[in-house]
């Protein structure tokens, strides 16, 4: 699948185009076949899903408002169907590197068993036939008879300019909102944000390769660093309370630190520009190509 836009095509056809192949993609993650992998197949929507809004949003200046709104409403929806499989599996994986990198013992044994009790109770409902999987796979259907709705009469760099500086501007932001007050929902926004560019920086690789590929997979760190601190709050928040987690909220914390601080010092370096200055930077990338 290409999911990537050249100078001089018609450029919102393009980013449709991208869209209903991703939306293609979560559909048929859902399909008969589901339950070969159950676990793999929820990851895969929930995926596509993130990467169906990061297009919507990139050119969201430029399309109706109502056609911007049902994309990203759709998309939302069918991936929050599928969160609670993806959490349960989520949260022990999380807990699970805690003892891989050398951090576990035998106290944290009770936090183990409470997190597998979790994945088995949620793997023992997950199937094709499951409502929250059926009303998931609708919404998807519905998604992709919306995607051509996304029209403008902008194009080139002017139709995907405004919506990759925005989204810039808004992880500047949250960047700045995580470091004044640092919570869990603080570093989540921003990991939102920070995804957007990352994917918008993949559609405009052609442009200038040996330039935006690296950009992305330091964008990319970023949003490892910021997914490792989400999934410690969450498992945070999971243990909390129960008896003899005492030991695991203590490594949590101590690793959620790690991968905050990790994070705040690459975004000090991505987000170094303004908006202005990174979206002028990369439309003289992409007019570069375009004359070539």
């Amino acid at each position: 699948m290409d999911s990537t836009l050249a100078p001089g095509e018609q450029v919102v056809d393009g980013v449709r185009l991208i869209a209903l192949a991703h939306t293609e993609r979560a559909i048929a993650a859902l399909d008969p076949d589901f339950a070969d992998d159950p676990d793999d197949a929820v990851h895969e929507v929930r995926k596509r899903c993130k990467k169906i809004r990061a297009m919507a949003r990139l050119v969201r200046p430029v399309v109706r408002r109502s056609a911007y709104r049902e994309v990203n409403g759709l998309a939302r929806d069918a991936a929050r169907e599928l969160g609670t499989f993806r959490d349960a599996r989520a949260l022990l994986a999380t807990f699970e590197r805690l003892i891989d990198d050398g951090d576990g013992d035998d106290d944290l044994a009770a936090a183990r068993q409470l997190l597998l009790a979790d994945q088995d109770d949620a793997a023992a409902d997950l199937s094709a036939e499951h409502p929250a999987v059926e009303r998931s796979r609708r919404l998807l259907v519905d998604l992709r008879g919306t995607l051509d709705r996304l029209v403008s009469s902008d194009d080139g760099w002017d139709a995907i300019a405004p919506g990759l500086v925005s989204t810039y501007d808004r992880g500047r932001q949250a960047l700045s909102a995580s470091i004044d007050d640092p919570s869990g929902a603080s570093f989540h926004e921003w990991r939102k944000r920070a995804k957007d560019t990352r994917y918008h920086l993949g559609v405009i690789v052609p442009a200038a390769p040996d330039v935006l590929i690296p950009l992305e997979a330091t964008f990319h760190l970023l949003t490892d660093s910021l997914g490792d601190a989400h999934d410690l709050h969450v498992l945070k928040l999971r243990l909390s309370g129960t008896a003899g987690t005492d030991d695991a909220l203590e490594h949590i914390a101590a690793r959620r630190s790690d991968a905050e601080r990790r994070a705040v010092e690459l975004g000090r370096q991505l987000y170094a520009e303004s908006g202005r200055q990174f979206g002028r930077r990369l439309g003289r990338y992409w007019e570069a190509d375009v004359r070539a």
